[in-house]
């Protein structure tokens, strides 16, 4: 199944772009215009060959690039200048052709994040494969943090991560009194080890819980009002699992939106709840 929203998945530069951007060419026309020396290019060249063969490691070395240089490139990025063939920079924040951020799963998004920050990584200010299309909100939350030289276990990348990322990889947990209960994202107990820890730690450097709790709310009062017409317990849970399996078409495996629904589906104390006091509603 093809996912149209970018949903915490694998997304392809190319589809929101609309073709091939060859960083290493860009780089090359530039560097006359820049007064870019031929060793600082060649290193840059190799510091975006280092980045595609570790997938965007923070492990990926930093070339820690001598006074203009991280300042000239990082205004390159902001200027997304046509005339340095740059434009397609803001394709990436604007693009409509994805509904969700691909790095929190919420639904928006209208800003680029940097996934190696231009501190200490310079030379990746205008690398293509370092912009996802993000949500102003878990792009300040991660700030230069997440991601900062060294850290362990790396953050799921939509451009690199697909095998991982096809897959649901989290679930919304429901704790506390269900008349206003308390929600929180959780890695599925199904994944490998290895996949759990990155996806924990992605949930938790990505997704701002105020958010995520008013976002869960809303749909646990829209879920009240569709429980009330329904008349058996198994009634409620087969329109959760329709819910849930209508997500997934349209909005994958792994938005908000089905992650409650994978939640309240798998809860029988909240399935009993929902049914119970349906009346009251």
């Amino acid at each position: 199944m093809v996912y149209r929203g970018a949903t915490m998945r694998s997304i392809a530069l190319e589809d929101i772009v609309g073709g091939t951007i060859d960083d290493d060419a860009i780089l090359v026309a530039l560097a006359p215009a820049l007064g870019l020396h031929h060793a600082t290019r060649k290193r840059i060249l190799s510091a975006y060959a280092e980045y595609r063969n570790t997938k965007g490691s923070s492990t990926t070395s930093q070339l820690g690039l001598s006074v203009p240089w991280p300042d000239k490139l990082s205004e390159l990025y902001e200027g997304r200048a046509k005339k340095y063939g740059l434009e397609w920079i803001e394709t990436i924040a604007t693009t409509t052709k994805y509904g969700y951020c691909s790095m929190c799963g919420a639904e928006t998004h209208k800003t680029v994040d940097h996934f190696l920050p231009r501190s200490p990584w310079a030379e990746f200010s205008f690398f293509s494969l370092n912009l996802v299309p993000s949500c102003g909100t878990c792009n300040t939350k991660r700030g230069n943090r997440a991601n900062a030289p060294g850290t362990t276990p790396r953050l799921l990348h939509p451009y690199f991560d697909e095998k991982v990322l096809v897959k649901r990889l989290h679930v919304t947990r429901i704790r506390g009194q269900y008349e206003a209960p308390e929600f929180e994202p959780v890695a599925c107990h199904l994944l490998k080890r290895t996949e759990t820890l990155r996806v924990i730690r992605h949930l938790s450097q990505s997704i701002d819980l105020v958010v995520y709790q008013q976002f869960c709310s809303n749909r646990w009062s829209e879920l009240k009002q569709e429980i009330k017409r329904l008349k058996t317990k198994a009634a409620v849970k087969k329109r959760l699992e329709t819910l849930l399996e209508d997500s997934v078409s349209t909005s994958g495996p792994n938005s908000w939106k089905t992650a409650f629904y994978a939640g309240a589906s798998g809860s029988p104390a909240a399935i009993s709840w929902l049914f119970k006091n349906r009346h009251s509603f």
